[in-house]
């Protein structure tokens, strides 16, 4: 009989007076938690990542802002920037240090108010502007299939219908609502199918087949499938953008041919093989942006 194999992952205790907080107010101080505070420097840097709401706390190096005991500092310039961004001060943050730059970084935590089932209850327009990159990251990566302004619309809906539904012991929210943005997108992809026509992995795999099973359904759910397919989708669209000719130069530069053997068999000369490829990056530059 053969033995199972077993790798876990084991887990300790969540403290709550460990985490490291952060908040800036009205007043426009930035107030640093005791236990943030325990991990820094005497002098500090301070910066702010618009597009992903983070808040980055880097070691001065002996110059820079003084941390002092009380952890409370002057941050008028950052205060001005997130209210402007659309953000009701205070706002808080929550901080873990990145091991590949040793920055203590961390995201605006939305505001939020629980309601008696014990679910968090956001504000629509806060978690929309704070739920951007989410929402850009998935309409750029998933379901390419669908037309842009459908996806967003997806997008947007499902986050707010994730942030309704989500419960701490759903874990970290960011990722909690990243994935169901993504499931929705995957799940409503499978309404624009026909837009690949025979090519596509997303037509029925037998005409005579009872159930409209495609290669969506025969695909495992391993790691990185979702984008390797999202890739050959994304690469159908475009290809169906392109005259025959231009198809058949993609697929011999695909398939290793050199700039010689694609004018044989193409017949045409270098130079028109030169201005057949500017074409082609041309309509790639406008695809990129269209989508």
């Amino acid at each position: 009989m053969k033995t199972a194999s077993y790798h876990f992952k084991w887990f300790e205790k969540e403290d709550g007076r460990k985490r490291l907080r952060a908040s800036i107010g009205e007043d426009g101080k930035l107030r640093i938690g005791r236990t943030l505070r325990a991990k820094l420097p005497q002098y500090i840097r301070i910066g702010f990542d618009e597009n992903n709401l983070t808040l980055a706390i880097a070691d001065g190096h002996g110059i820079g802002i003084h941390c002092p005991a009380c952890g409370v500092i002057s941050a008028q310039a950052l205060s001005a920037r997130i209210s402007a961004i659309g953000f009701r001060l205070p706002v808080a943050f929550e901080l873990a240090r990145n091991e590949q730059t040793g920055y203590l970084v961390g995201k605006i935590v939305p505001h939020h108010h629980t309601n008696k089932a014990g679910q968090r209850q956001f504000d629509a327009e806060e978690l929309l502007a704070w739920g951007k990159p989410i929402v850009s990251d998935a309409v750029r990566q998933m379901a390419k299939s669908t037309p842009l302004a459908d996806r967003r619309s997806i997008a947007k809906e499902a986050l707010l219908t994730a942030a309704q539904n989500y419960h701490p012991r759903c874990g970290n929210l960011a990722a909690y609502l990243a994935q169901s943005v993504r499931s929705a997108l995957w799940a409503e992809n499978r309404r624009y199918g026909e837009t690949f026509a025979c090519q596509s992995l997303d037509q029925p795999l037998r005409r005579d087949a009872e159930e409209d099973d495609t290669l969506y359904d025969m695909i495992s759910d391993g790691e990185g499938w979702a984008e390797s397919l999202e890739m050959r989708l994304d690469t159908e669209r475009f290809c169906g953008q392109l005259s025959s000719q231009e198809r058949d130069m993609v697929r011999m530069l695909q398939e290793g041919f050199q700039m010689t053997e694609i004018e044989d068999v193409l017949g045409i000369s270098e130079q028109d093989l030169r201005h057949m490829a500017c074409e082609i990056a041309r309509k790639k530059r406008k695809f990129d942006a269209d989508t």
